[in-house]
């Protein structure tokens, strides 16, 4: 038993003329336009004990005292006057920022005024967003994860015997059939057919799906092959 599977589309991309790059800069952007101050963090700062310290002396506009940062310019008046923290674009308390290997630390940019009224009422009293390297900063309850893109699924392999050879070699195949895409006739039954192995043994049948409501179903079979 075989299958041909034939696939047709249509290629909506057009093919551009080639153009000679000379020069390329990835970015790590916010979800901002454009910060007030970057600080590129050196090799000499991440010998820091903390980020704090890192920052300390080196933003205009920006003074740490102990474990409090406070950013001049428009600020509330009431309330705390602590900026709001981000770590690659995640909203941290101080804690967070204190805890933070220095080593880890890529860059970090101030916002304030008009460049922090993306956030609202959180970023009245400016902000600092930490970058780490390669994005790595993970907090409890979020999970991050790198999502691979589509490929083009392989048909399973199965012998071909309709033309006969005269020297066949035999077959020790040991899973014998294979299709993620079985589908049920208005009857609620399906029929497949393979061909055999070689090896006169028990097989494991294992049949797994779900219904066009949502259901999922599986049930297992133990078949004997002479």
């Amino acid at each position: 038993y075989s299958r041909d599977m034939i696939v047709r589309g249509t290629n909506k991309f057009k093919p551009q003329p080639e153009e000679e790059i000379d020069t390329m800069q990835v970015v790590h952007e916010g979800i901002y336009r454009t910060p007030d101050y970057v600080l590129e963090v050196t090799d000499d700062m991440r010998t820091y004990g903390s980020v704090l310290d890192m920052i300390q002396g080196r933003i205009p506009g920006v003074q740490v005292s102990g474990n409090s940062v406070l950013i001049r310019g428009p600020s509330t008046f009431i309330g705390s006057n602590e900026p709001l923290y981000l770590i690659d674009n995640i909203p941290v308390d101080v804690s967070a920022v204190q805890t933070m290997n220095p080593m880890d630390v890529e860059r970090i940019e101030v916002l304030k005024g008009p460049s922090a009224a993306i956030y609202g009422a959180r970023g009245a009293n400016g902000v600092i967003a930490i970058f780490t390297i390669r994005g790595r900063f993970m907090i409890k309850g979020i999970l991050k994860f790198d999502m691979l893109g589509y490929h083009r699924p392989r048909e399973f392999y199965s012998p071909k015997y309709g033309t006969r050879f005269d020297d066949l070699v035999e077959d020790y195949r040991t899973t014998l059939y294979w299709d993620p895409d079985i589908r049920t006739d208005s009857t609620g039954l399906a029929k497949i057919s393979f061909y055999c192995s070689d090896i006169s043994s028990t097989f494991h049948l294992v049949v797994e799906g779900i219904s066009t409501e949502g259901k999922i179903g599986s049930n297992e079979k133990i078949i004997q092959i002479q």
